[in-house]
């Protein structure tokens, strides 16, 4: 979903609008998924309950909902959080988890986006994140005593899936 405002505070508000219209205007349990691609950040809380409740509802059962957002647990995420005057909110896999159980659904799986190509380039990527990921873990695990949940990439994707029931 795409949408355009004439000032900043006004892009989240469009944005969310055209989506709660959308889903509105659809008839309930009639998508086999939903994605949601760098939409969640720019809701407020209040807002991405509101969009969780139509989701589910528009899903059919066995339905997926798949999210892509800037991901709380990275190191990093204040480049992401805060390099975009519109994002209000941060999800974490554990936030994520708590939203999707919330609503009922099930087989929720939460993963590192790390943009990297198949290319040479992108395997030297690929190989030096595992070892930054592993740090990350080691430095979580003396913090905390836990290793965290090992999607530590600035953004990250989720899905879960409606009852068949």
């Amino acid at each position: 979903m795409c949408a355009l405002g004439r000032s900043l505070d006004q892009i989240a508000q469009v944005e969310c609008m055209g989506l709660m219209e959308k889903l509105q205007r659809s008839a309930p349990a009639s998508y086999q998924m939903i994605v949601l691609f760098d939409v969640i950040e720019h809701l407020t809380k209040r807002e991405i309950l509101d969009v969780f409740e139509l989701v589910t509802s528009r899903l059919s059962p066995g339905g997926r909902v798949i999210v892509h957002c800037p991901n709380g647990d990275s190191p990093f995420v204040s480049t992401v959080r805060y390099g975009d005057f519109t994002h209000e909110t941060v999800l974490t896999p554990s936030s994520a988890r708590n939203l999707c159980n919330l609503f009922g659904l099930k087989d929720f799986d939460a993963k590192e986006h790390l943009a990297a190509s198949k290319s040479f380039r992108g395997f030297c990527r690929r190989l030096g994140w595992s070892v930054v990921r592993q740090l990350i873990r080691a430095v979580s695990a003396i913090e905390t005593g836990s290793a965290g949940s090992g999607v530590f990439t600035r953004n990250f994707a989720f899905k879960a899936q409606k009852d068949r029931g």
